[in-house]
């Protein structure tokens, strides 16, 4: 059965048929507790909306804690992976966090994560000395530092 709206008119039309069927004293007993139903009814059908309300940002919640947990654990197995010394740079040297290792342009960066087994995230310093975050490639990175011009 679908729902339906209660309006004005329904309500009117209740009361009509009450003052019909109960005389006097009754009556006016009988619409009063109409009317109660009437706005327990609206509380019931507010509650119902904040019900579902609260069921919809209840599934968002969860649909990006699924997102999140996710993430964390795959950070989780690539920082194991790095402790275990299974992410390397291109001379096959084990790579860990704060690491200095240098790139085919010479320029030095920081080792800030994993993002995979084959890419890092860094931090170093751009030509303009501004600092920067990016991804790296685990095989362009080296120890020692090499020029541009070698390459």
């Amino acid at each position: 059965m679908g729902k339906r709206k209660v309006t004005d008119k329904d309500i009117r039309s209740i009361e009509f048929a009450i003052d019909s069927v109960f005389p006097g004293a009754s009556g006016e007993a009988a619409k009063q507790a109409f009317h109660v139903l009437v706005e327990r009814a609206k509380e019931t059908g507010k509650l119902q909306n904040d019900l579902n309300s609260l069921r919809h940002e209840f599934n968002t919640l969860k649909g990006e804690y699924k997102k999140v947990s996710h993430r964390f654990s795959k950070f989780r197995k690539l920082c194991h992976a790095m402790a275990r010394k299974e992410i390397v740079d291109a001379d096959g040297e084990p790579i860990l966090f704060g690491d200095i290792l240098y790139g085919e342009d010479g320029r030095a960066w920081t080792v800030l994560g994993p993002s995979s087994k084959r890419w890092i995230f860094v931090s170093g310093m751009n030509v303009d000395g501004e600092p920067v975050k990016q991804l790296v490639m685990t095989k362009w990175l080296t120890r020692t530092p090499c020029k541009a011009e070698e390459k």
